[in-house]
């Protein structure tokens, strides 16, 4: 949003910046997850570098738990399964 004020012989303009969540899927979060993952450096290095808030749905929560089970273990799915639900 734009917004002009005029005062006297100077105009001072206004500009409110709205940072929009960014939705995140399975293969990001699991590059994310994964220091094996082709793309984890990258991955990692978009996830610090953001300013905004990252969002995904519970099919994709669920989609990462398998993937990271069958991948990397069930100890490791358990894990992740805690921090999504925030019980760590």
């Amino acid at each position: 949003m734009v917004k002009q004020i005029s005062h006297e012989n100077m105009i001072i303009i206004f500009t409110e910046v709205i940072l929009l969540p960014i939705f995140v899927d399975t293969s990001a979060w699991y590059a994310i997850l994964d220091k094996t993952d082709s793309d984890h450096v990258s991955a990692v290095g978009f996830k610090e570098s953001l300013n905004h808030s990252m969002v995904t749905t519970n099919y994709v929560a669920d989609e990462i738990i398998t993937l990271t089970k069958a991948r990397l273990g069930y100890m490791n799915a358990m894990r992740l399964e805690k921090k999504l639900w925030n019980e760590t």
